[in-house]
């Protein structure tokens, strides 16, 4: 911080290989990103492809029958 005309300014500095660097500073994420532990949508999505499933058995059998009472 440094005061100018009875303004305080703010400043930054930082090191590049051991010198100063005048540039804009780029900062790149060298880690991975931490999981949340939130599994809220896990079990409404299994339910939801669950019964997907079945439905698709219920009609492929309904149709089965249907077509067997054609004959």
């Amino acid at each position: 911080m440094q005061a100018r005309g009875g303004s305080l300014y703010a400043s930054v500095r930082f090191i590049k290989n051991g010198e100063t660097h005048a540039g804009m500073p780029v900062f790149v994420n060298q880690y991975g990103t931490p999981e949340t532990g939130d599994h809220a949508l896990d079990l409404p999505a299994l339910l939801a492809a669950l019964s997907l499933a079945l439905a698709a058995v219920w009609i492929t059998l309904w149709e089965r029958r249907k077509a067997k009472r054609q004959q």
